[in-house]
């Protein structure tokens, strides 16, 4: 797993419902005025132990053709979920925000297993995808390491993400989506 540094258009907006101010969270809590930040929705239930982790057997590819798909399962259930297209998804709980790329994870015990409603960002840049993790309640990990929030790391093919205690392999599709 390699980090890089953060670059500036993945960071998520959050209007304040207190002063309007529209500018990047930090700690949950308005940068302008300092009153919290509330999304809608469930707030996030918090993990009793850290989530188990498993070896890392084999890391694939890093670089990621434009238009090939992006595919999560999820980990015991095996359900596959196929990333929506675009530069950047949000890994999440819905609803989601006007016109905001969610790939909402509550039909996925979400809030049970400790998903925070804006929980994570996969970006495509550059032929490769990256995971960021915004501030989430629970954590993130990427191969069994632990994520700083609002750091880029890169993701291969066959690499497992676990947001909160919700295992996720990532795999790459072999041909691009129809």
């Amino acid at each position: 797993m390699s980090s890089e540094s953060a670059h500036p258009f993945y960071i998520t907006q959050a209007r304040c419902p207190h002063c309007g101010s529209t500018q990047p969270p930090v700690g949950g809590h308005c940068p302008t005025c300092g009153e919290p930040l509330h999304l809608p929705g469930t707030p996030t239930s918090y993990l009793s132990r850290p989530p188990q982790q498993w070896p890392i057997e084999n890391q694939g590819s890093t670089r990621l053709l434009p238009g090939y798909p992006v595919i999560l399962q999820v980990l015991p259930s095996g359900v596959c979920l196929t990333v929506p297209r675009g530069s950047k998804v949000i890994l999440g709980r819905g609803p989601a925000l006007d016109n905001e790329p969610l790939v909402d994870l509550s039909g996925q015990n979400g809030y049970q297993r400790g998903v925070s409603r804006r929980h994570c960002l996969l970006l495509r840049h550059s032929d490769h995808l990256y995971a960021i993790d915004l501030g989430s309640s629970n954590g993130s990990y990427l191969n069994g390491e632990p994520m700083t929030p609002y750091r880029r790391y890169t993701v291969a093919d066959g690499d497992r993400l676990v947001l909160g205690s919700m295992h996720l392999i990532v795999s790459f599709a072999a041909s691009p989506a129809p």
